[in-house]
């Protein structure tokens, strides 16, 4: 693989779904370099260590929400370089916006999601990430808090969002 290859870092808690759709992101596009990580934070350690572009979180992590992770992965490149694409278990229309307000470029439910879905997230992220430095992405058009109510690790029972401005799409 060459070193212009696109890397997509999988950041989800439970390994089988790593695995999962790393191997049909791999059959898909074997060009990809694909990374994996467990947790949000070993995922932001792998961003400052390695060149990653594209990011595919699921919502709940084991030790933070995929919307804190997407907020430090915005902090940390302080430009639009990395598109966050959340791919969830989570099938919560009111959290898929918040996810897009938020600056995520897509927000993918794992049971409807095919690999080619998957796909062509992440060519739609580089097409758009690729833009020229005139038209610079507004990862935060409106920015809101949400709160996951979790039994156990992974399994969403509720949420609650807020709005800091009201300026929802």
């Amino acid at each position: 693989m060459d070193d212009t290859a696109t890397t997509v870092l999988i950041i989800d808690g439970r390994a089988d779904d790593r695995k999962y759709w790393a191997d049909w992101l791999n059959i898909a596009s074997p060009e990809y370099r694909i990374l994996e990580a467990g947790t949000g934070a070993s995922g932001l350690a792998l961003c400052r260590l390695e060149r990653v572009e594209r990011v595919l979180t699921e919502v709940t992590l084991p030790d933070m929400s995929g919307f804190q992770l997407l907020l430090n992965l915005i902090l940390l490149a302080r430009k639009p370089t990395i598109a966050v694409i959340m791919l969830t278990r989570l099938d919560l229309p009111p959290v898929a916006q918040l996810a897009k307000n938020s600056g995520a470029y897509a927000y993918l439910v794992k049971s409807r999601a095919t690999a080619d879905d998957l796909d062509a997230a992440i060519l739609k992220a580089i097409a758009s990430v690729g833009r020229s430095a005139e038209e610079p992405r507004q990862p935060f058009s409106s920015f809101g808090v949400v709160t996951l109510i979790q039994i156990g690790v992974g399994f969403c029972v509720g949420f609650s969002a807020a709005y800091a401005n009201s300026a929802r799409r």
